[in-house]
C-alpha cells in the first residue's frame, strides 16, 4: 500500500497523469511515509525543507529524513547530514554532519562525496584528513558534472597542492580500492 500511496504522491509532485499539486503530493507522501517508507519519508522530509505544499519548517524536516537516513536511504543521509553541517532543525554538531555524509558517501552518493571531502579537507569542525578528503573529493569529480563538477575537481585540486606525494599515493590507492557500500 505504501509503494502505491508513494507513486500517487510522485504523480501529484510531477504532475503525470493528474494535475501538478504540492498539497496532493504531500498528503500521499504522509500516508506513506507513515507506514515507514524510507523513500517517502525523505520526500516528505524535503517538501518540508523547501516549503512545496507545507510551510517550510526545518525541524519537521528532520523528524521525517531521520527515519528515512536510519533505513539506509543515502539521500537522506546526505540531507541529514548537511542539516548537522548547517545547524537546520538540529544543533551543529560537525560530528554528526561528518558520519551522515560519511555513510551516503560510502553508498556512492556523488553529492555526500563532495561535501564530506570539503568539511575533511578544511577541518571544518573536526580535524582535517587531507589523504580522505582527497579521496572523496577524487571520487565525487570523477562523476559529477556542471558546477557540482566543477566545485568537486577545484577542491580536489586545492587538497593535492597541499599534500605531500606519498600521501597523494595513498589516497589514490584508497580510490581503486573503494567500492560503494550497498545498505539496503
Amino acid at each position: 500500500m505504501a509503494r502505491a500511496q508513494y507513486r500517487l504522491a510522485l504523480a501529484y509532485a510531477n504532475g503525470r497523469g493528474v494535475a501538478a499539486s504540492d498539497a496532493e503530493a504531500v498528503r500521499w507522501l504522509h500516508l506513506a511515509a507513515t507506514e515507514g517508507l524510507a523513500e517517502a519519508q525523505a520526500d516528505l522530509g524535503f517538501m518540508y525543507l523547501q516549503g512545496r505544499g507545507v510551510p517550510a519548517d526545518d525541524a519537521e524536516a528532520v523528524r521525517w529524513i531521520r527515519p528515512a537516513a536510519g533505513q539506509g536511504h543515502a539521500p537522506a543521509q546526505r540531507y541529514l547530514g548537511l542539516m548537522y553541517r548547517d545547524g537546520r532543525g538540529v544543533s551543529p554538531e560537525a560530528g554528526e554532519a561528518v558520519r551522515w555524509l560519511h555513510l551516503a558517501a560510502d553508498q556512492g552518493d556523488a553529492l555526500a562525496q563532495l561535501d564530506l571531502g570539503v568539511m575533511l579537507a578544511g577541518g571544518a569542525g573536526v580535524p582535517a584528513d587531507p589523504v580522505t578528503a582527497h579521496l572523496w573529493l577524487g571520487l565525487a569529480a570523477a562523476r559529477l558534472t556542471g558546477e557540482e563538477g566543477n566545485r568537486a575537481v577545484a577542491a580536489h585540486d586545492a587538497v593535492a597542492a597541499g599534500m605531500t606525494s606519498a600521501q597523494r599515493a595513498e589516497s589514490e590507492r584508497r580510490a581503486r580500492a573503494w567500492r560503494p557500500v550497498t545498505e539496503r
